[in-house]
Order: C-alpha cells, then structure tokens, then sequence
C-alpha cells in the first residue's frame, strides 16, 4: 500500500509543473487535482513508448516534469498565457458566518464521502468481471511480459479482452506494479480514489469562479457521491475524472486544459473517443468553429494509439460486418429495443438532468450552456447508436454495461444544473436584500 500510495504522490508531483506550464494561474485544489490527472497521463505515454526499465521511466518522467518548470518559469509574451474565464463568474467576496458554516459541514462530509470511498475500493482485490477479463487481465499480462505484449493483444482468442480498448488505465496498473516489485491489485483502488479526489478539488475550485463559496462547497460534495464509482478496477473512475473535467475546462473558456483532458479520455475509453467527436461536433453546431480547431492538442494525444491499433489491426467488434443490417433490424422493433433501455436505465442520470438545466435556466444561461449540454446529449446518441450495432446479444449487451455507462458524465450534467439553480438562488436573495434595503 505504502508503494502505490508514494507511487500516486509521485504522480502528482511531476505533472505539477506540467500544469503550471499550462497555466501559470493554477492553484490550490485545482492544482492539485490537475496535476495528478497530467501525471497519469505522463505516466501512460511513457509507458507506451519507453522499455519497461523502473530507473529509466521514472528518469524520463523527471526530466519531461523538469523542462515543464523551466518552460513555466520562463517569462511569457503578453497575451500568451491561458487566463482562466471570469465571464461565468458570479462567486462571492465575503462570505456570512451562517453560509461559512455549511461551506464547513459540505466540505467535511465530501472528505468523509472520499474517505469512506478508500476503504470501499481497497477492501478487497478488484471484483468485477471486466477487471479480470480487460483491464486487469491486460496489465497483468503486460506485466509478467515487462511491457505491451501485442502478439497477445492480436491474438484472435483474446477477442474478448477488447484488445483495441486504449491502455492509459493498464498502464496505470502496471506502472504502480513496477514501483511495487510487484502484482498486488488490491491496492490499485487507491488509484481510483485519487481520480475522485482529483475531480472534486478541481469542480470545487471551478464552481467557486461561478457561485458563492457555500454553493461551491455543496455542489463538491454532490461531485464526490457521483464521482466514486463502484466500478472499481474498470477505466470508469479514470474516464469520469478526464471526461468530467474536460467539459467543465470547456464550459469555462479554458481550452488547453479542455484538449489535453478530451484527449486522455480518448486515451481511457472507446467513450473518450466519441466525447471528443461530441465535443468538436457541438463547438460547430453552435458556431463556434475556430474554438473547435484549439481542441487538436486532444487529438495529437489520442492519435499514438489509434495509430498502434491500426498498425496492430486491433480492431473495435462494433464494427464488425453488418451494421447497417443489425441496425435496422433493430429500428424495425424499436419498442422492444426503448424497453430494453428503460429497464436498464439508472433512476437519476445525465440524460435525466439535462432537461432538468434547460428547464431552471434562464433564456441567456440556456444559450451559454447549449454546446456543452449538447455534448452530453451527443454522446448519449453515441451509445445508444452503439446498442443499436453491437453484434452481441441484445439484453446481455444492455443488461451488462448500460447501467454503468449511463452514469458516465453524471457529474459533468450535475454541475451544470446545481450552478444553474445556485445562481437563480443568489438572484432571488440579492433581489429580496435591494427590496428590503429599498423598504428603509
């Protein structure tokens, strides 16, 4: 545990200059949370291109952190730096000792939230089947190979193990396996509680640009339930946290953020992938083409796997021969197709709470929010299209993975819809004080 726990912090550590490279304006928990998020992403490419030797990795890391604190210490041009966005800005100066108070229980019980997560996701070795069979089982074999073993990965026999999935997350693994001196997953859990703790810090430090500091602090603590997946050894935790924070770095004009979190999402997930489609696909549908282009940081972090899979012929079994004909065989009985989906639904999820935003905003705040709620309805599209192609068994599909990928952007949708009724509220009660003022 101890390892894995220096491990982790050592990934913080050396993606902290990296982000102050990025942006020089980075502090406290977004710091934080940000320079965990590029560490695993640093540690990912460099176990993708580089032999499995621990002194050469680890020395690689250090000089690619080290010219990023040269690169940050240098002087900039003016108007060179990403300054973060003020325009959603609405958060408070002065905070009331009554509002101080709930900031202070909000924030204690989405540490108590993380804490009682750590001990949920190391109780035990990861349980769940796609660990054994995709995540895990890929880095173990890499592992005891002492790197990327693609003649596993092309086999025909190890179809099952989706070898075109992108490997940010096994790396992961196997790089907290090498600092270890070896295979002990029952502590790779640790991993996933620092991708929660990462996403909280940076919505609490985002929703504090836009709301009061109570209203940041509440909505942190809704972030901390939604991003504690149960899924622990699965790329869901990962996913969320580059996902989640990559729309709301978009949401908030800061769009070299947004292109290196799109691209480790693409870099986590076949979700990843569709997110920054999504992402581009929305920026133009809502005019905003050149903001688009800035995204291609993602796609140059994306591309080194897309072009390994491609060259390995590892590919994705969606596109197995026949789409259009399982498609439409499906449309043909789309009632028992929208009842599949029904059933599987979860109570409460991003498709939920995306009305529930265009419907609490107002008509400026609905124009703002458009692109970014329309890329959660994009990539929802996405996975439905998915459903509707898969060469597998129909409910099995469903049954086994919809539940879980329709909680992915939970967090990015909740947070749109608590700074929405946040800000309706801090309207309501600034209008209520100039009433009362007006009344003396």
């Amino acid at each position: 545990m101890i390892a894995v726990i220096a491990a982790i912090v050592g990934m913080t550590v050396i993606g902290l200059p990296i982000t102050l490279a990025i942006d020089r304006h980075a502090r406290g928990g977004a710091l934080v949370g940000l320079s965990f998020l590029y560490g695993s992403g640093a540690v990912f490419l460099a176990m993708l291109f580089l032999p499995w030797n621990l002194p050469l990795i680890v020395v690689a890391l250090i000089v690619a952190s080290t010219a990023a604190w040269w690169s940050a210490r240098r002087p900039r041009r003016a108007g060179a730096a990403e300054v973060p966005s003020t325009t959603l800005g609405t958060g408070s100066g002065a905070t009331p000792g009554r509002w101080r108070a709930i900031a202070m229980v909000a924030d204690v019980a989405a540490v108590t939230t993380l804490a009682g997560y750590a001990l949920f996701a190391t109780l035990a070795p990861p349980w769940e089947w796609d660990f054994w069979a995709i995540w895990g089982l890929k880095a173990r074999v890499f592992f005891e190979r002492g790197g990327i073993d693609w003649r596993f990965l092309e086999s025909r026999w190890n179809a099952f193990a989706h070898p075109d999935y992108p490997l940010l997350v096994p790396l992961n693994f196997d790089f907290l396996a090498l600092v270890s001196g070896g295979w002990n997953d029952r502590w790779f859990g640790i991993l996933f509680v620092a991708c929660a703790v990462a996403l909280v810090l940076i919505v609490r430090d985002l929703a504090e640009r836009e709301v009061p500091q109570p209203f940041a602090s509440l909505i942190a603590l809704v972030i901390a339930g939604l991003a504690c997946t149960r899924y622990v050894g699965l790329a869901e935790g990962a996913f969320v946290a580059f996902g989640t924070a990559a729309i709301l770095f978009l949401r908030n004009a800061r769009f070299v953020h947004a292109a290196l979190l799109f691209g480790l999402a693409a870099s986590t997930k076949q979700e990843g992938v569709t997110l920054l489609m999504a992402a581009v696909l929305a920026l133009v549908l809502a005019g905003r083409a050149r903001d688009a282009l800035r995204l291609w940081p993602a796609f140059a972090i994306a591309a080194p796997w897309w072009i390994f899979a491609l060259a390995h012929r590892l590919q994705s079994d969606l596109l197995a021969s026949g789409i259009l004909e399982r498609a439409h065989a499906r449309l043909a009985r789309f009632g028992d197709f929208a009842s599949l989906m029904s059933r599987w639904t979860p109570d409460v999820t991003q498709e939920d709470l995306v009305p529930a935003a265009i419907l609490v905003a107002r008509a400026s705040d609905r124009r703002r929010e458009a692109p970014y709620l329309l890329i959660l309805v994009l990539q929802s599209a996405a996975m439905v299209f998915a459903y509707l192609t898969t060469p597998y068994g129909l409910q099995w599909h469903i049954a086994t993975s919809w539940p879980r990928l329709a909680r992915q952007l939970e967090p990015a949708a909740a947070f749109i819809v608590l700074v929405l009724l946040a800000k309706i509220f801090r309207r309501e009660e600034d209008q209520a004080h100039a009433e009362a003022r007006s009344d003396h």
